[in-house]
């Protein structure tokens, strides 16, 4: 018996496949979701600024008002580290 006789008369013919029509409905919604996402992108950027700038004048008042002059060794790094981060965040930009 050979691969033609064991597969049928019916494999040869390749049935036809038809795509069916796009539902204009979520067409409609995902061009919504496209346009939604760059504003809630940029709210999410505006956010993210204020917080930033919130916190680092927190941190300058914490450093400022604090005994940093006395600190020593493992607690100065603490101070330190991440005005050091920051500005190295700027620098590799």
């Amino acid at each position: 018996m050979s691969n033609e006789d064991s597969r049928g008369k019916g494999a040869e013919e390749e049935v036809p496949v038809i795509a069916a029509e796009p539902n204009p409905f979520w067409k409609q919604n995902a061009e919504k979701l496209v346009g939604e996402s760059i504003s809630s992108v940029e709210d999410s950027a505006k956010q993210f600024v204020t917080i930033t700038g919130l916190l680092e004048g927190i941190y300058f008042h914490a450093v400022a008002f604090s005994d940093v002059r006395y600190a020593e060794g493992s607690s100065l790094l603490i101070y330190v580290s991440p005005v050091i981060l920051w500005l190295l965040s700027l620098i590799l930009r």
